[in-house]
């Protein structure tokens, strides 16, 4: 039993220590496991050394390849603002300006000076303004049309004035009427400019089939303001046409356009004969046989002050006895005031 238990449970104090115990310690417990862990831990670390360096070269490859791209998308976004630039301001000011039309209804003058201040300076700019009233790329609203116009006639020089004349041959009369305004501002502000402008509304009175009179009643307005005498036949002539609107599709705003175009031609008949409504009486509502014989007083004294008729211009020419109730072909015209234009 005693060596049971010492066998068992406690080993011999006095007796020399087996050698091979002390090797399997040694091999386990003792200084070789230091090592063997380092060891351990040197062969881990190898293999990820080699990976980390391999990364790296291949990222050093990449680097200046997508940093050069970068550079390279960098410019050209630099490239494109700043050639773009110019078009994007444009764009920027016509939007706010479309936009104060359509939602206020009023012209956007802050924008509208912003652009024309840029036009002064850049044809291209004064280009792609009036592409907007002019060409095949022309907005069709007339208001927006029309807020362009006035944009032009705040930019000096001839390029704009050339503009402005092509504009007065708009397809609609109330663009057409507020150029012939901003032609009239150039004038009084540039006296250079006038003989071009007074030509441009002469033209505008004689241009055949012209559907909407109030137009015409404008650039009689500006004549007269223009002090333009040489208009003063062309005047007594679109007052004389003025004889009814005959079977026009709208009548009744053909026929308030007519009659407005009669009040502006006498207006501006007195102001350039520098004669008085007592002088040579004038009722533009009087009834057609009464204006007829008033007109043709005009007429007389438009002659014996040394004034010359077209040939082919005189009343009897044009309106025949047998024909004198009867007006020219029908016409059409509107009622609207323009836009900017003089009351």
């Amino acid at each position: 039993m005693a060596d049971d238990a010492r066998e068992t449970d406690t080993p011999d104090a006095g007796a020399a220590p087996s050698a091979q115990p002390a090797d399997d310690a040694k091999g386990v417990d003792g200084p070789a496991e230091p090592a063997l862990v380092a060891a351990t831990a040197a062969d881990e670390g190898a293999a990820p050394a080699h990976v980390d360096a391999t990364d790296g070269e291949a990222q050093a490859r990449l680097d200046p390849q997508l940093i050069g791209l970068a550079v390279v998308l960098w410019l050209l976004a630099v490239g494109i603002f700043v050639f773009k630039w110019d078009r994007l301001r444009v764009d920027w000011y016509l939007g706010n300006i479309k936009e104060t039309g359509d939602l206020a209804g009023r012209l956007d003058d802050t924008s509208m000076q912003a652009l024309a201040d840029l036009a002064k300076d850049d044809p291209g700019v004064l280009r792609m303004v009036a592409d907007e009233v002019l060409g095949p790329l022309a907005n069709r609203d007339e208001f927006y049309r029309t807020a362009i116009v006035k944009t032009i006639e705040r930019v000096p020089g001839p390029a704009a004035l050339d503009l402005l004349v092509a504009a007065a041959g708009d397809y609609h009369g109330v663009v057409r009427a507020n150029t012939y305004v901003s032609l009239g501002a150039r004038a009084k502000a540039d006296p250079a400019e006038r003989p071009r402008v007074v030509e441009t509304l002469i033209g505008a009175l004689g241009t055949p089939g012209d559907i909407e009179p109030m137009g015409r009643a404008y650039a009689l307005k500006v004549l007269a303001d223009l002090e333009a005498r040489e208009a003063l036949w062309p005047v007594i002539r679109e007052v004389r046409g003025a004889r009814g609107a005959g079977s026009a599709v709208n009548r009744e705003a053909a026929e308030a356009g007519e009659r407005v175009l009669r009040e502006r031609g006498a207006e501006a008949f007195y102001a350039l004969a520098g004669v008085t409504p007592e002088q040579l009486p004038f009722d533009p509502q009087a009834e057609l046989a009464v204006r007829d014989a008033q007109v043709r007083a005009w007429e007389r004294w438009f002659v014996e002050s040394g004034g010359a008729i077209p040939p082919g211009e005189r009343f009897e020419e044009v309106f025949p006895a047998t024909d004198s109730t009867q007006g020219p072909p029908p016409t059409e015209g509107t009622d609207q005031e323009p836009q900017g234009s003089p009351q």
